[in-house]
């Protein structure tokens, strides 16, 4: 997270898609986006994030600026995470959610 904060506008687009994070690892890796002033595009899609981890993106929706695109296929969205969701994207009307079809990976 040290190179994120580091680089703070340096970083546009994310991709990490099927990588294996999981709801552990979302709390640090917001952490370190929220300094990451640029970026425009977070590719989480097929990572085992269930509601605990969306809870941990949760403050994306809410404290990142930039932020336009979240893609989230295939990762185990259940009632609880959508409607953290959904509170998110009403503080933050500028991103847009994928939850289902055909992924950027």
């Amino acid at each position: 997270m040290k190179g994120l904060k580091n680089n703070q506008n340096s970083l546009r687009v994310l991709d990490l898609h099927y990588a294996e994070i999981d709801q552990e690892c979302t709390e640090l890796l917001t952490e370190g986006l929220l300094a990451s002033e640029g970026l425009l595009s977070l590719n989480l899609e097929g990572n085992h994030l269930y509601h605990k981890g969306v809870k941990g993106l949760t403050p994306l929706l809410w404290g990142h600026k930039s932020l336009t695109e979240l893609n989230l296929v295939n990762c185990g969205i259940d009632q609880e995470a959508a409607k953290e969701l959904a509170d998110g994207l009403l503080a933050n009307k500028k991103v847009s959610i994928c939850l289902w079809g055909e992924g950027g990976g």
